[in-house]
C-alpha cells in the first residue's frame, strides 16, 4: 500500500492542466487589452482646435457688415484685390487686424487655403464671394 493522497492521472492529467493554463492566460491577455484600448482616446479637444474644425453649413452665413478693425481682401484669378477693386501689395500688409479673404465659392478649397497662406495678417477669415461680387468682378468693375 501506498501512503500517497495525491491522485495521478499520468501523462492525460498534465495535458489537461496545461491546456486549462493555456486558456486562462488567453483570456487575461484579451482583458488586458480589451481594458486599455477603452481608455484610450478619452482626451477632450481644446476650445482653440474645436473652432478651427467648426465649419458652417452651406448657405447659412449672412451678409454683414465690416467691423472697424477688419480689412476686406478678395482674391480673384490669382491677385489680390480690396473693397474697391485696386490691386493690393501683400508685403504693405499690416500683420495686426482681422482680415476678411473672400474668394470665389466655386474655387476648390486647397486653392483657398494657398490664398489664405499668402496673406500675412494674423487673423484671417474666409468668406465666400456672393454672386453680386462674382458678376462685378466678371465685368471686371468693383461696387
Amino acid at each position: 500500500m501506498h501512503d500517497t493522497d495525491i491522485d495521478d492521472d499520468g501523462p492525460a492529467g498534465h495535458a489537461m492542466t496545461e491546456i486549462a493554463l493555456a486558456l486562462a492566460m488567453g483570456f487575461f491577455c484579451i482583458l488586458v487589452l480589451a481594458l486599455i484600448s477603452m481608455g484610450a482616446g478619452t482626451s477632450e479637444l481644446t476650445p482653440r482646435v474645436v473652432d478651427a474644425l467648426r465649419v458652417a453649413a452651406p448657405g447659412s452665413a449672412s451678409a454683414r457688415p465690416l467691423d472697424s478693425d477688419e480689412t476686406l481682401l478678395i482674391h480673384h484669378n490669382g491677385r489680390f484685390l480690396d473693397a474697391q477693386g485696386r490691386l493690393v501689395a501683400l508685403a504693405a500688409m499690416p500683420r495686426s487686424g482681422r482680415v476678411v479673404l473672400a474668394v470665389d465659392p466655386a474655387r476648390p478649397m486647397d486653392a483657398a487655403l494657398a490664398a489664405r497662406a499668402l496673406v500675412p495678417a494674423e487673423e484671417v477669415t474666409l468668406a465666400p464671394l456672393d454672386a453680386a461680387w462674382l458678376a462685378t468682378l466678371a465685368e471686371g468693375d468693383t461696387p
